[in-house]
């Protein structure tokens, strides 16, 4: 009888950035100013740039966004509340959440750009076994800034029509975060 081989631990198994399948990274910015929803109003709805690094493609629903109410909570201080259940015509001036900046289905990809997930799939992983990853260190800072320069370039048409300055635009502070996550499925 023939020794069986254990099955490898899903934690164990290495992703070909080339070969990515099965997968659906999740890549979301953390902001302490969520300028998209204090300047922009954008609760709602997608945004694509796939052609250059790092490809992005916004949910803009899919990440939590709190804003100040004009209500005061038990301790009296201002309530934070989703920025869709603030009544209009309180200022969402005060705003901070997370901007969901690539999420793609596997195997997901347009046919114009079909290697869409390399980029993201390349990052190191804090651990195999644990699928979530802060962007940490040197290469954690220069990655959010290279994501925040480009968010602010695929909006800076919308953020220049609601008359915001050049000099207020480069003022936004980038992300206080980035986090990262794969999920895989057996194929």
């Amino acid at each position: 009888m023939e020794p069986q081989s254990a099955p490898t631990p899903l934690w164990h198994r290495a992703f070909a950035v080339s070969g990515f399948k099965g997968g659906s990274p999740r890549h979301l910015a953390i902001y302490q100013d969520a300028w998209w929803v204090s300047k922009l109003d954008l609760l709602r709805g997608v945004r694509e740039n796939l052609t250059t690094e790092p490809p992005v493609a916004i949910h803009y629903h899919d990440g939590e966004v709190l804003c100040r109410s004009g209500n005061t909570d038990v301790s009296r201080l201002r309530a934070w509340r989703p920025a869709r259940e603030v009544p209009k015509g309180v200022a969402e001036s005060a705003c901070r959440g997370v901007l969901q900046v690539f999420y793609r289905h596997s195997q997901s990809c347009p046919s114009s750009f079909p290697r869409c997930m390399d980029f993201w799939a390349a990052l190191g992983r804090r651990s195999l076994a644990d699928p979530l990853t802060l962007a940490e260190g040197r290469s954690g800072r220069d990655l959010r800034q290279t994501v925040h320069q480009k968010l602010l370039d695929m909006h800076r048409a919308d953020l220049r029509a609601r008359n915001i300055s050049e000099e207020e635009i480069q003022q936004i502070a980038e992300p206080i975060e980035l986090a990262y996550s794969d999920k895989f499925k057996e194929l």
